[in-house]
């Protein structure tokens, strides 16, 4: 009973319950301290994450964009190299033209072998004759030689020769060698004529066949230069396209360095 007093009278059981008051209260006080550092040390280190995305894709957005404006000036370069080689080669082939020449003189040609052809015949026939024609004037002249060597008595029998049947074998052999000369001198001339004429069919042949090669390469040269236009004007026009593509690309590390730095900032407050 007296301790019941005594309690009341000094509150020992008011102060118990304030100091069981404060210890709850400092128990949740040290709770929520621990929370706040846990959650600023999170703050901190998604702060520190974001600048070191920042920087990181910063970098990146810088080299993505050096490496572009690289690509950008080598296909530049390109494209002016194509261009200048375009403008040196803006004569224009009429490479049709140039096979129509070709194709005549192809057919002159044709026409200049047809006519030496033709002529070999006649020149080896010519030639022949002339052999066959002095063979025969040898062997006339000869006869004419002999008969008019021949003497006044027959060398088997040694009767007299009548004069007048020497002289007509003399003359008969005389006007056959005459005869056969100027058929030699006929066909010799014939063969001449043939001669001369093939060295001028094989100098035509020559001609033409030397005109067809150049007329030829000419259609060739042609074909080469029209290709080369046409694989310039390709290449200028894919150099212009690849320019566009690549200043129409997006730098992907410029936005996300961005939203980055967005991030750093938001932590910072």
């Amino acid at each position: 009973e007296q301790k019941k007093i005594l309690d009341e009278v000094l509150g020992v059981e008011r102060f118990a319950q304030a100091c069981s008051a404060a210890r709850k209260l400092t128990s949740g006080l040290q709770a929520d301290l621990v929370a706040a550092q846990r959650s600023l040390e999170m703050a901190e280190q998604m702060r520190d994450d974001a600048e070191a995305d920042a920087v990181d894709l910063q970098v990146k957005s810088v080299d993505f964009a050096a490496n572009q404006q690289e690509k950008v000036e080598a296909e530049r370069e390109k494209l002016r190299a194509a261009k200048g080689q375009l403008n040196k080669t803006r004569k224009v082939v009429d490479v049709g033209a140039l096979k129509e020449a070709a194709d005549a003189a192809l057919k002159v040609l044709a026409a200049a072998e047809r006519r030496r052809d033709k002529w070999v015949g006649t020149d080896a026939e010519a030639r022949s004759a002339v052999a066959g024609s002095k063979a025969k004037l040898d062997e006339a002249a000869e006869e004419l030689e002999r008969r008019q060597k021949a003497p006044s008595r027959c060398p088997t029998c040694g009767q007299r020769v009548e004069q007048k049947a020497g002289d007509d074998l003399v003359a008969d052999a005389r006007v056959r060698t005459v005869k056969l000369r100027k058929e030699h001198a006929s066909w010799s001339k014939i063969a001449a004529e043939a001669a001369d004429t093939m060295v001028a069919c094989r100098r035509e042949v020559k001609d033409a066949r030397d005109a067809m090669t150049i007329a030829q390469q000419a259609v060739n040269d042609g074909a080469a230069h029209e290709a080369s236009v046409i694989n310039l004007r390709r290449r200028v026009a894919d150099h212009e396209e690849r320019i566009g593509e690549l200043l129409k690309e997006t730098n992907p590390y410029a936005e996300l360095a961005g939203k980055a730095r967005g991030r750093h900032a938001k932590h910072v407050e």
